[in-house]
C-alpha cells in the first residue's frame, strides 16, 4: 500500500542520513536533517494524497548526495564499501520513482501546464525550465498548500453561492489598490472568481498582497497581512524592513511589484523613489499592475497552484468562516458594504453590521477594559494619574477613525484635537516637533485595519487607551508645571527641618535597602545610588534578587561630579569658590559627603518627617521602582503604562550633606541610628570608607 511505501522510505531515509527525528541533542548539520522529518510530516499533513511528500523527499535526498563527496583514494582502497553505502540511497531512489508516484507527478505537472496556458504562459522557456525541475515543483507545491491553510481568511459577505454551472473566473492581471475599503466595493461588481491584488500602505512596509474571493453572495480576502500583537507595532517597529522581509519569504506573492531593493551595505530593504508617492483615500477602479502571465515562472506557477486551491476550498467545499470580518471604515460607514452588494444584486439574504457605538470614557477605563483589549496592566503604575485626570478626557479623543496619512494632534493648552499637515510624516523627528509646537500627537484606528467584531473591538479600545493616555498625561504634566516649585520648596523645607535625624544617620558608610525578589533585572528611575540586581544562585534566568542603596559615604576625592549631582535634590550645607561644597556643620570646604537616596513615599515621609498621608498628594504616588512591564512594542501593554508617563518623577528629592575631616570625625564619635526602614541592610561604619 503507498502508506506502507511512504513509511518504508522514510524508515530509509532516516537510515541514510543516521539522523534520529526524536533526538533532543545533536550537531547543527544533524539539526537541519532532522528538520527535513518535520517537513515531511507537515507534507503529509498538508496533502494526505502523500504526492507532496513524496516529491519532498526525492528534493531532500538529491539534495544530500549531491552534498556528500568519496575520494578517489577511498575507491581504490575500498569500492565494495563504497558500493555497500549507495545500496540504501539506491533503493529510496527506486522507492520514490515508482510508476504510480511518477504518473501522479507527471499528471499534476500537465495540469500545472495546462493552467498556464490559460494565461499564455505555458510556453515560455523559462517556465518550461521550471516544471521540468521536479524539486521546485515539490518545493511550490508544498508552499501553496501550506498557504491555503496558513494564509488569513477574512470573510465579508456570507450569502448563497453560484449556481453549479457557473464557473470562477480568474482574473489574469495584478491589480493595485490605495485602500482595501475600495477594493471589496469593486468586487461586489466584478464577475465571481479570484484576484490577486496589491493593497499598497501608505507606509510600504505594511504593505500586502490579498486573494479576493467572491462566489456568489459570499465575499472573501486571503491574505498574508501583517499579524501584530497591537494596532500601533507597525508603526513603532524599529526593523520594518526585516518584518517585510520574513512575511514576503513565507509566500510567493510578486513583492518585486512593491518597488523594493536590498541595500548590501546596511542590509535593509527600501522603496525605490519613484515609489513613494501620495495615496488618495479611496479609489472606484483598479489599478492594473502586471499580468499573472508575465510574473517569474515560481511565483506565476505558486499562484496558479493557489487559484486551483482556492477554488477547491471556496467552490467545491463550500468553505464559509465562523463570523464576518469588518474594516475599521465599517465603524462609521457601517452599511457601505452591503449596499454595493444590493447594487450589484448580489445574494446576500442578510447582513449583521458592525454594530459599535461610539467610545466613552467609561468604557477606556481600566475597571472596564480587558487585557485582550488594551494589553496587559500589569501593576497599574499610573493608576493614580487615570483616576486624577482621566474625567477631563473628552470622549472625541477616543473615536479618532481616518485613512493612513492623516495624523491628529491635541491642543494641550485647549484641549482641541486637529489634523497636521498632509506630509507629517514624510519630516524628520525634530520637524515633526516643531510642526506639532504645543500639541501631542495622537493616534487614530486606521480605517484600513479589518478582522472580525471582536478585533475590531478591541483595537479600537486599545487605540482608543493610547490617546486616553496621552492626554492623561499631558494633563499630568500640566499641573507639574504649575506646582512643581512649590512642591520642591515644600519638601526643601520639611528635610532641612530634619537635619539633625538626619545627622544621626551618617555615621554609616553604606546602607542597603532589600527590596526582595523580582521576575526580571529591577531599574530605578533616577536619583538613586547603587544598586544590585542578581539571578538567585547565580542563575540569570533565575528570579533576581535586588538590593538599593538608601545612604552611602563618599570623599570628595574619590567621588565624581556626577555622582553628588545626582545626590543634590536638596542641599544641606553652602557653596564656596570654585563650585566647591561647604561643610554643612562648620561652613569650612567639605572633605566627605553623604548622600540620601528616598525612593518611595515611605522613604520621602521618613526623610521629611511627616506622615505619608501630609505628603503632597502629588509625592504619595512618587515611587522610583521600575518594574519590567515588558517591550510595548512587541508585545500588547496597557498604554497608561508606556505613554502616560508620571511627571513628578523627574524631581529629584534626594539628599546630599557635605561634612569637613573635623566634622566627619565628630559624626564618627555620635552614636549612630539606623533609620526606621524595613528590609534596611547595613555595611560598615566609621570614615574609613572612600
Amino acid at each position: 500500500m503507498a502508506e506502507s511505501k511512504l513509511l518504508q522510505a522514510l524508515d530509509l531515509w532516516r537510515q541514510i542520513t543516521g539522523v534520529d527525528p526524536n533526538a533532543t541533542s545533536m550537531t547543527i548539520s544533524s539539526w537541519e536533517l532532522k528538520e527535513t522529518f518535520k517537513a515531511l510530516q507537515e507534507a503529509i499533513d498538508l496533502d494526505p494524497s502523500e504526492i507532496t511528500a513524496n516529491l519532498l523527499l526525492g528534493y531532500f535526498l538529491n539534495t544530500y548526495l549531491a552534498e556528500r563527496e568519496v575520494s578517489m583514494l577511498a575507491l581504490l582502497n575500498d569500492p565494495h564499501g563504497v558500493s555497500e553505502r549507495l545500496v540504501k540511497p539506491r533503493v529510496l531512489m527506486e522507492l520514490l520513482g515508482r510508476p504510480e508516484l511518477v504518473e501522479a507527478r507527471d499528471g499534476f505537472i500537465a495540469a500545472i501546464a495546462e493552467a498556464l496556458d490559460d494565461y499564455g504562459a505555458a510556453e515560455r522557456e523559462d517556465v518550461q525550465q521550471l516544471l521540468q525541475t521536479h524539486d521546485s515543483i515539490a518545493l511550490l507545491r508544498r508552499d501553496a498548500l501550506r498557504g491555503i491553510e496558513k494564509l488569513r481568511v477574512d470573510q465579508f459577505l456570507d450569502g448563497l453561492p453560484e449556481a453549479e454551472d457557473v464557473g470562477p473566473v480568474y482574473n489574469r492581471v495584478v491589480h493595485q489598490w490605495w485602500n482595501v475599503n475600495s477594493m471589496l466595493a469593486a468586487a461586489t461588481r466584478m464577475p465571481s472568481g479570484v484576484s490577486l491584488n496589491l493593497i499598497r500602505h501608505p507606509d510600504g512596509y505594511q504593505s500586502y498582497f490579498c486573494f479576493v474571493i467572491r462566489n456568489g453572495g459570499n465575499l472573501f480576502v486571503l491574505t498574508d497581512v501583517p499579524e501584530y500583537s497591537h494596532p500601533l507595532q507597525g508603526m513603532m517597529s524599529r526593523r520594518p524592513d526585516r518584518d517585510l522581509d520574513r512575511r514576503a519569504a513565507r509566500n510567493w506573492f510578486p513583492y518585486a511589484l512593491l518597488g523594493v531593493e536590498y541595500n548590501e551595505e546596511s542590509g535593509r530593504l527600501y522603496f525605490r523613489k519613484t515609489e513613494q508617492r501620495g495615496l488618495v483615500a479611496y479609489q472606484s477602479a483598479a489599478l492594473p499592475l502586471k499580468p499573472i502571465a508575465e510574473l517569474p515562472p515560481p511565483e506565476l506557477v505558486w499562484v496558479s497552484m493557489m487559484f486551483d486551491l482556492i477554488v477547491d476550498k471556496f467552490w467545491r467545499r463550500g468553505y464559509k468562516a465562523s463570523q464576518l470580518s469588518y474594516t475599521a471604515e465599517m465603524l462609521k460607514s457601517q452599511d457601505a458594504l452591503i449596499e454595493h452588494a444590493k447594487t450589484a444584486n448580489l445574494p446576500v439574504p442578510a447582513y449583521q453590521p458592525v454594530g459599535l457605538p461610539a467610545l466613552r470614557k467609561a468604557d477606556v477605563a481600566a475597571d472596564s477594559v480587558t487585557d485582550d483589549e488594551v494589553g496587559k496592566k500589569c501593576h497599574e503604575p499610573n493608576r493614580w494619574m487615570e483616576d486624577r485626570y482621566g474625567h477631563h478626557v473628552p470622549d472625541e479623543a477616543l473615536n479618532l477613525l481616518a485613512a493612513p496619512e492623516h495624523t491628529f494632534a491635541l491642543d494641550t493648552e485647549t484641549g482641541e484635537i486637529s489634523t497636521t499637515s498632509p506630509g507629517y510624516h514624510g519630516l524628520t523627528d525634530w520637524q515633526q516637533e516643531r510642526e506639532l509646537g504645543n500639541r501631542a500627537a495622537l493616534v487614530k484606528l486606521d480605517a484600513t485595519n479589518f478582522g472580525s467584531r471582536e478585533r475590531i473591538e478591541a483595537d479600537r479600545k486599545f487605540i482608543a487607551r493610547a490617546n486616553f493616555a496621552t492626554h492623561v498625561g499631558e494633563l499630568a504634566a500640566a499641573e507639574f508645571n504649575d506646582r512643581k516649585d512649590e512642591v520642591k520648596a515644600w519638601y526643601r523645607d520639611r528635610v532641612k527641618a530634619n537635619a539633625t535625624t538626619l545627622l544621626s544617620w551618617c555615621g554609616h558608610d553604606v546602607l542597603w535597602v532589600d527590596e526582595g525578589l523580582h521576575e526580571t533585572f529591577t531599574h530605578f528611575t533616577g536619583g538613586v545610588g547603587g544598586v544590585r540586581s542578581m539571578g538567585v544562585g547565580g542563575d540569570i534566568h533565575a528570579p533576581k534578587h535586588t538590593t538599593r542603596q538608601f545612604l552611602r559615604r563618599l570623599s570628595m576625592e574619590k567621588s565624581t561630579w556626577e555622582q553628588r549631582y545626582n545626590a543634590a535634590g536638596v542641599v544641606l550645607g553652602g557653596q564656596g569658590r570654585g563650585a566647591k561644597l561647604l561643610c554643612h556643620l562648620n561652613g569650612t570646604v567639605a572633605s566627605y559627603w553623604v548622600g540620601i537616596y528616598p525612593a518611595n513615599p515611605a522613604e520621602l515621609a521618613l526623610v521629611a518627617a511627616c506622615a505619608v498621608d501630609d505628603l503632597p498628594d502629588v509625592l504619595q504616588h512618587w515611587n522610583l521602582l521600575s518594574v519590567y512591564t515588558g517591550n510595548q512594542i512587541l508585545n500588547r501593554i496597557d498604554p497608561m503604562i508606556w505613554k502616560a508617563h508620571n511627571p513628578w518623577l523627574k524631581l529629584k528629592l534626594s539628599v546630599l550633606i557635605p561634612f569637613s575631616k573635623r566634622a566627619m570625625a565628630q559624626i564618627d564619635k555620635a552614636p549612630v541610628v539606623t533609620p526606621a526602614l524595613p528590609r534596611i541592610l547595613v555595611e560598615g561604619a566609621g570614615c574609613g570608607s572612600s
